[in-house]
């Protein structure tokens, strides 16, 4: 499956530049089918022209004959179908605009309340009726045809054993059935699921999405397949129940072939194999429920479960060893043209030109602080001393006599570090358990001593028993404690410091590679998931993420809030100016700052009164326009704080997910993100709201929320529930079932 990454406005307006002009179109919208993923096969947009006129526009990069399906069904069902306008194939993009009809899936509606069942049988009957009319007579001969067609579509997805039991059993009796019987057909769309009948406030409805659109002679399959595919309540209407009990044996045998056919072309080979026996063994249970007992039958459906059950498990190892690492693109081509035009204005600026001589004076005789967390001299001279030393995975480990003490190898800190808060507030956790710990801290250090570093420890993050100590580059030291923790990749590369035998680990809080371009730290962060190490991780998805490229996973934790200083005020109505709390980190380019304010301007434009609340650093890296205080690195009082005095939380994290959101969560804000795999496989469905990586995303996302209080109460309640049910002492309980089971 080739997929679309996503597709900025410029593009849009780029490939449609020979049937509709950009001056001809008032909006651009992507609906939410495809607007909620990174990548896709297919994109879906609302257009609206300058004339009124509302367009669905599909753009794909597969080979496709839906609008010559689409022509087809429209001509015979005019009034229930959306009328096919274009098909253009530009570039390697397929362009396929219809008539856009705002409606909402009929099966949804009735699950909200909005339809009852008696509008539902409404619906249904005058389908029916339309239905009815446009059958026309067939002959045997014909209907041999599209069996014989089918049984060549299922016998080339199927392997050997699968492709015998379906020609075997299911095929002949397919081919035996409906002999005296009289043959007609008609068109159907191939895919009458509940999604697929839109219906609007008027009770009007449309049937959509006819890429699997054919004339058939099987075409009461419709009626099992709306029941199968639609919501359980749906499933539970008379009118659709009589219609489903009436079918006969060979309709509910042809829908199991017809859906092993469809499953084959939407699913990944690993996914179909599962998918494909599960289906023949339900094909082969409704043939024998229909012909009676048949001990051959029997034998093979017993047989087949079996072979489900060794497939599924398979498939379940198969998705957490081969999972394929989702590579984010941007497309931030418009948006890097706008900073480079800033940039540029800046600098062919007079004032700029004018201040040249005092920048050189400051920078010549500037003094700047160490900052911490960044590569140094000594890390890289660690390097090139002990990079033949590092690999663990031929060596033997020995446990050792002291079982109530583990050494952390940590790099310098500063205040407001979101990493060394997780670190410390775990050693925290660890000493109530009864755990000894001793703190090692890598290179060259902003503190003066030790004893200093301990303090700011105490003064900033957590009161510790813990000794602290500095680990220089020419020191040895002898250990013998239940466990050495490394805990960023600058760390493991000073493993060769330490004269110690026992079991070593790797504290992973996030993917660290992806900190720097591809280049020789990239490199160096990214072969310390190969040293052997036993890692332990924040979250499961980085477990799975460092498992694919070749990690020890002992196990993983999940980030929690402390409850005592992060949660929610009685609930607020939302302000005429609401105030949107943002994480503002443009050291750390994974924070997606430039990003967010780009958005955040563009709302500014559109009119949209707001007041960004920028925490994290000193000052923004943008020039903005639009109304805003910075708040710099805040207590965690003084976060719980500023998030209860906002209505909207907005922060990015475009690598593992972070402390921020959750702390959020809990003092009752809606939250964005970043729309990417790592934050889906995290947070719970509709605890977050999900902005793609670009400006007018990012824009479209926060005005949606603002536009709607019944989505923003629901985040905000679902983000609750979520954070309720985390402790940080249950994630430390994780940590140490880690540390203590190998």
């Amino acid at each position: 499956m080739v997929e679309i990454q996503i597709l900025t406005q410029e593009r849009i307006f780029e490939l449609l530049r020979n049937q509709i002009k950009s001056k001809e179109i008032t909006s651009i919208k992507e609906l939410e089918q495809s607007a909620q993923l990174v990548r896709t096969a297919k994109r879906f947009y609302k257009l609206i022209l300058n004339t009124g006129t509302a367009i669905h526009l599909t753009i794909t990069n597969q080979p496709s004959r839906t609008f010559e399906k689409a022509k087809a069904f429209n001509s015979l069902f005019p009034d229930i179908s959306c009328k096919p306008i274009f098909f253009e194939t530009i570039e390697s993009y397929q362009l396929f605009a219809q008539e856009f009809f705002e409606g909402n899936p009929i099966h949804e509606l009735l699950d909200k309340g909005i339809l009852n069942h008696e509008d539902v049988d409404k619906i249904l009957v005058n389908i029916t009726d339309k239905f009815n009319d446009e059958i026309i007579e067939s002959t045997i001969d014909s209907w041999e045809a599209e069996i014989a067609k089918l049984s060549s579509k299922v016998l080339g997805t199927l392997g050997s054993n699968d492709k015998k039991i379906v020609e075997s059993l299911i095929l002949a009796f397919l081919s035996e059935s409906n002999l005296n019987s009289s043959f007609n057909k008609r068109w159907t769309n191939g895919d009458l699921a509940g999604r697929n009948i839109l219906v609007n406030k008027d009770k009007d409805y449309k049937i959509i999405d006819y890429e699997f659109a054919k004339e058939t002679h099987f075409h009461e399959e419709d009626w099992l397949r709306l029941s199968t595919y639609s919501s359980s309540e749906f499933q539970k209407n008379n009118f659709l129940q009589q219609k489903v009990s009436n079918l006969s044996p060979s309709i509910i045998a042809y829908h199991y072939l017809n859906q092993i056919v469809l499953d084959s072309i939407v699913s990944n080979q690993d996914e179909f194999r599962s998918i494909a026996g599960k289906l023949i063994t339900e094909c082969l249970e409704s043939i024998h429920k229909s012909s009676g007992h048949n001990s051959v039958i029997t034998e093979f459906i017993i047989k087949l479960k079996e072979e489900n059950h060794s497939k599924e498990k398979e498939l379940q190892i198969e998705r957490v060893l081969n999972q394929e690492k989702v590579h984010f693109s941007n497309n931030l081509t418009a948006e890097n043209e706008y900073l480079r035009s800033k940039i540029l204005s800046i600098q062919n600026s007079l004032s700029w030109k004018l201040l040249t001589p005092v920048r050189r004076i400051q920078k010549r005789f500037r003094k700047e602080s160490p900052r911490p967390n960044k590569t140094e001299p000594g890390f890289m001279d660690q390097v090139n001393q002990n990079s033949d030393k590092l690999s663990l995975i031929h060596s033997v480990t020995e446990t050792t006599c002291c079982k109530k003490v583990f050494d952390w190898i940590i790099p310098d800190f500063n205040i407001g570090s979101g990493g060394h808060t997780t670190i410390f507030r775990i050693i925290s956790w660890l000493e109530k358990f009864g755990y000894q710990n001793n703190i090692w801290v890598c290179g060259n250090s902003i503190h003066k001593s030790p004893e200093d570093a301990k303090q700011v420890i105490e003064d900033h993050f957590f009161q510790l028993k813990a000794n602290v100590y500095f680990l220089k580059k020419d020191k040895v030291v002898n250990l013998s404690s239940s466990g050495l923790i490394c805990t960023s990749y600058h760390t493991c590369y000073y493993l060769p410091n330490f004269s110690y035998k026992g079991p070593k680990y790797y504290f992973v809080q996030d993917f660290e590679p992806n900190f720097s371009p591809i280049g020789t730290e990239y490199f160096l962060a990214l072969e310390t998931y190969k040293m052997g190490l036993k890692c332990i991780t924040a979250g499961s998805w980085l477990a799975s993420e460092i498992k694919n490229v070749g990690a020890d996973v002992a196990g993983y934790f999940e980030l929690a809030v402390d409850r005592e200083i992060f949660f929610h005020s009685p609930q607020k109505n939302l302000r005429h100016k609401p105030r949107i709390a943002i994480y503002s980190r443009s050291g750390t380019p994974r924070r997606l700052t430039e990003l967010i304010i780009l958005g955040l301007t563009i709302l500014h434009k559109k009119g949209i009164p707001f007041h960004a609340e920028f925490f994290g650093e000193k000052k923004v890296p943008l020039k903005v326009k639009f109304s805003y205080d910075i708040h710099s690195v805040l207590t965690p009082t003084d976060l719980g704080k500023l998030y209860r005095k906002c209505d909207i939380g907005c922060v990015f994290s475009a690598t593992n997910y972070s402390l921020v959101p959750l702390e959020m969560m809990a003092c009752g804000l809606p939250v964005i993100e970043f729309d990417g795999e790592n934050t889906r496989r995290t947070y719970p469905q509709n605890t977050v709201h999900y902005a793609k990586p670009t400006p007018f995303a990012i824009f479209e996302t926060i005005n949606d929320l603002l536009c709607s209080d019944e989505k923003r109460l629901e985040n905000i309640k679902n983000g609750i529930e979520y954070i309720t049910n985390l402790s940080w002492e249950k994630s430390a309980k994780m940590v140490v079932k880690s540390l203590t089971k190998s």
